[in-house]
């Protein structure tokens, strides 16, 4: 069977179609065959879910009809797929029947439920966090969190457990959190105060901040020995701050690990080594060691968990996973190579490797922008 799978963020509405089969142990194996993005309409929750629709029907048109669709959505999600609250990163969001007018509008089983759950969903069942109590952070537009444990996404009685956007820093942000404070984890680690960060002390653009950070500034450009350095010390204060915050609540909450996502998280360890540090000089004694690892799905995790949210709608009878089995299995091509034959899918070796995008960018749809990534051909960005 195919199932679809959206994440709504921020800055653009991703969507890809799986194949999920049933393995020999009983597990399903899953296959992403095809994937499109769209930039997040700023207008209100009507044009996003007209973005979302439009999407998921250039799937169908390629793929054949699918049995359900999942979809992570900005905000606090109810049990129907409303969202109840919402912060101003997407403006007009909250009080959206997000579940109700999609299944009207697309005629197939639509789950619901908060973006960064989503991601959990999938990093819980068959990523890096499969056992223990675990923190999903979320870094991108804007910041998020979930809390797991041994494989369960705990959602508490008002869909709000792991959420760490509100968690007080010791520093005022360059740019306000969601809900307008300055002095929140979102308004210093988010991609966007990142960039504001970096925008004071350089003048320079937004994307400068992403390849410095990444290593990428090309030996020609004046100053580049600086410019890389200003752009570490902007990720490393932000990382510190946010590691000197979560280090209350992996005591409180008694954490084993946080695992973490979204587009800031692409830095890898310019950005989890200060939170470590910041973690270590802040934590308890014996919540020091506390492991904070990256996403083993890394951007698509969010993506992989809403089409476990449609999985889930459809019948074990009619193709849909055992509801009993709530871990294994495997999600393949996810983190690396990705299968857009437009209909045919990956045999692990023909597959074009995929570097993301910067974050915060938005990337056109179209047969030769699928994937919604730069296309690597040998190593070469093409």
């Amino acid at each position: 069977m195919t199932v679809i799978g959206v994440d709504i963020g921020g800055t653009k509405i991703d969507a890809g179609v799986f194949a999920v089969d049933r393995a020999a142990g009983g597990h399903p194996r899953w296959t992403l065959l095809d994937r499109v993005t769209a930039p997040t309409p700023r207008t209100g929750g009507p044009d996003v879910l007209s973005g979302v629709a439009g999407l998921v029907d250039t799937l169908r048109d390629r793929h054949g009809d699918c049995r359900a669709v999942g979809v992570g959505a900005p905000g606090v999600v109810d049990g129907d797929g409303t969202v109840r609250v919402a912060s101003a990163v997407l403006p007009g969001w909250a009080g959206t029947p997000v579940g109700r007018r999609l299944r009207s509008r697309l005629g197939v089983p639509v789950v619901v439920d908060n973006d960064v759950r989503a991601m959990a969903r999938a990093e819980a069942s068959i990523g890096a966090g499969r056992t223990g109590r675990v923190l999903h952070l979320s870094v991108g537009t804007g910041v998020g969190g979930a809390v797991s444990q041994d494989g369960r996404v705990d959602r508490g009685p008002r869909g709000t457990a792991g959420e760490v956007a509100h968690l007080t820093v010791a520093a005022t942000g360059p740019l306000p959190c969601g809900c307008d404070a300055r002095d929140h984890l979102e308004s210093v680690l988010a991609g966007p105060a990142l960039a504001a960060a970096w925008r004071s002390r350089t003048g320079r653009p937004d994307g400068d901040l992403w390849a410095a950070a990444a290593g990428g500034v090309a030996g020609g450009v004046p100053d580049a020995a600086l410019v890389r350095q200003v752009a570490l010390e902007v990720v490393a204060a932000a990382g510190t701050l946010a590691g000197r915050a979560l280090a209350g609540l992996v005591c409180a909450a008694d954490l084993d690990r946080i695992v973490v996502a979204g587009g800031v998280a692409r830095l890898g360890e310019v950005l989890l080594g200060p939170l470590r540090d910041g973690l270590a000089a802040a934590a308890w004694p014996r919540d020091r060691r506390t492991a904070v690892v990256p996403a083993a799905l890394g951007d698509r995790a969010a993506l992989a968990g809403a089409a476990l949210l449609a999985a889930s709608a459809v019948p074990e009878r009619d193709g849909g996973p055992d509801p009993a089995s709530r871990t294994g299995g495997s999600v393949d091509d996810l983190a690396v190579e990705i299968a857009v034959g437009l209909g045919t899918g990956s045999d692990g070796g023909g597959a074009d490797a995929v570097a993301p995008d910067p974050p915060g960018t938005a990337v056109e749809t179209g047969a030769a922008r699928t994937l919604g990534a730069r296309v690597l051909h040998a190593g070469t960005a093409s």
